[in-house]
């Protein structure tokens, strides 16, 4: 056991802390406390020595965000939660289905634990809660409450299929059987089984609007793919790379030598003056670019689609901001397709004929 949960302190930053939050709680019953506290020691200080010094540079940086997050629990719980006021109709009804197959996963997790005594004598419920103790802690970048879901999805299930598929050979639940001479009642099983496919397929219906509502800006185009690999291909070290959102596939690519912006996220005030005028607003962010470290803006399609569904920014900026950009100083579109264009940037000497260094 020491053995894996020293791999997974090693190769990611959260999954170490659910664990630990896992074996905290499974340490509380007094029948458990012999096996899972050695493990539990183990966990931590596997965790702390490496983030202590091989992930030190990242949690260095991370510490005052991490422990000004621990004040904010609700701030933390509302991150993941998309913002319906500004979403596109199809994306609020798709966020309204996948809010309501996440409850009715723990409402039948809570209907298995009430309705079925055994399940309390296991690690069940205490693994369910473990991950919503973080959830209250750290926003984790608005993903916290999908790794917590996910985290604690393996013991709802099992309490789920607790409730639906109860266990019936040979404890006095089985089938049913009749007088000698009568009829043979129904199979227990059997219909209960039947009862559970209304439920499996509603559950797996909310999944495909989950799985393929996003279809739209999960997808990618082949002019997509070869623009952002033209970018990271003839991108000088040191360049900056500008796109909407990040959906883009491939421009991390050669992450380490590339500053990447991201507009969508950027403070609202900045988004607003972007907004205004697409021109003025983009410059702020490539202004001092040369031609040994230039800038690229990146435009396509599933950028335009996020923009659409999820509101962050108007879908229409991406036709203003390439009008713009088009026959601007300092800007030269080297990639034009139907699905992406991309303007190399770079900022034109004061002497430029109608240019002022900007």
């Amino acid at each position: 056991m020491l053995v894996v949960v020293a791999a997974i302190a090693a190769s990611h930053p959260l999954t170490p802390l659910m664990l630990v939050s896992a074996l905290a709680l499974l340490a509380l019953p007094r029948r458990n406390r012999r096996v899972v506290l050695p493990v539990l020691a183990g966990a931590v200080v596997a965790t702390v020595a490496w983030d202590t010094t091989v992930a030190w540079s990242y949690i260095s940086g991370q510490l005052g965000d991490l422990v000004g997050a621990v004040l904010e629990p609700d701030a933390n719980i509302a991150s993941g939660l998309a913002t319906l006021g500004t979403a596109a109709p199809g994306q609020t009804l798709l966020s309204w289905v996948d809010r309501i197959l996440s409850a009715a996963v723990f409402v039948l997790a809570a209907v298995g634990f009430l309705t079925r005594p055994w399940t309390r004598r296991t690690g069940l419920p205490l693994l369910v809660l473990a991950p919503l103790v973080l959830l209250a802690v750290n926003a984790y970048g608005g993903e916290m409450i999908f790794r917590a879901y996910l985290f604690a999805l393996p013991a709802a299930a099992l309490l789920v299929s607790a409730a639906l598929l109860p266990p019936t050979p040979g404890t006095g639940t089985g089938a049913a059987t009749a007088p000698a001479g009568g009829p043979r009642a129904p199979d227990a099983p059997a219909l209960r089984t039947l009862a559970v496919l209304p439920v499996l397929l509603a559950m797996l219906g909310g999944l495909v609007f989950g799985y393929y509502g996003k279809e739209a800006v999960n997808r990618f185009t082949p002019d997509e793919v070869a623009a952002a690999r033209f970018v990271t291909d003839n991108a000088p070290p040191g360049s900056r790379i500008v796109s909407l959102t990040s959906d883009v596939p491939g421009l991390d690519r050669f992450y380490d030598r590339h500053e990447r912006v991201q507009l969508a996220a950027q403070d609202p005030e900045d988004k607003q003056r972007l907004v205004r005028d697409p021109l003025d607003g983009v410059e702020g962010y490539v202004y001092g670019a040369t031609p040994t470290r230039p800038a690229y803006i990146v435009l396509s399609r599933a950028q335009t689609m996020n923009c659409y569904l999820t509101g962050t920014l108007p879908a229409s900026l991406t036709p203003r901001l390439e009008a713009a950009m088009s026959g601007a100083e300092g800007f030269t579109r080297v990639w034009d397709t139907a699905d992406a264009t991309v303007f190399r940037y770079v900022t034109p000497p004061p002497d430029f004929p109608g240019g002022d260094g900007r």
